[in-house]
């Protein structure tokens, strides 16, 4: 069979757009995470004094999620968003050969709508002309 659209275009759509969706998620988690170990840096800081085992450790920590954070902001722009793909795939679709294909296929078959009526009408006629 001769899709138009592949089916599976649309199974692609709906994964791309989990994936976005969770590279939001990942997003918003990365910075809540950086501002909560910001937070707890500095009342361990306030409380106990620097301490540069801490520290450490606190930096690395926020220089992975920073990692975390631009990799899902990557993914956000880069994944396009289920209604973009649908946008996508239509323009995919209406090109001006499928317009002018379209076109041809209507007309002929009005084509042949408009013999069927004329040979209709003509064989009422004779109908008519033998009683």
């Amino acid at each position: 069979m001769d899709y138009i659209i592949n089916p599976w275009w649309f199974y692609l759509v709906s994964v791309l757009n989990t994936l976005h969706f969770m590279a939001v998620i990942g997003a918003g988690l990365s910075i809540i995470a950086c501002v909560v170990a910001y937070a707890f840096h500095c009342d361990h800081v306030r409380d106990y004094g620097p301490d540069n085992w801490y520290t450490n450790k606190v930096i690395n920590t926020v220089k992975k999620l920073c990692i975390v954070f631009f990799v899902c902001v990557t993914l956000i722009i880069i994944v396009p968003t289920d209604a973009t793909m649908n946008k996508m795939m239509i323009a995919n679709v209406l090109t001006t050969e499928n317009i002018k294909n379209g076109t041809d296929f209507t007309q002929d078959q009005i084509g042949k709508l408009v013999d069927k009526i004329t040979d209709a009408a003509i064989r009422v006629k004779e109908a008519d002309r033998g009683r």
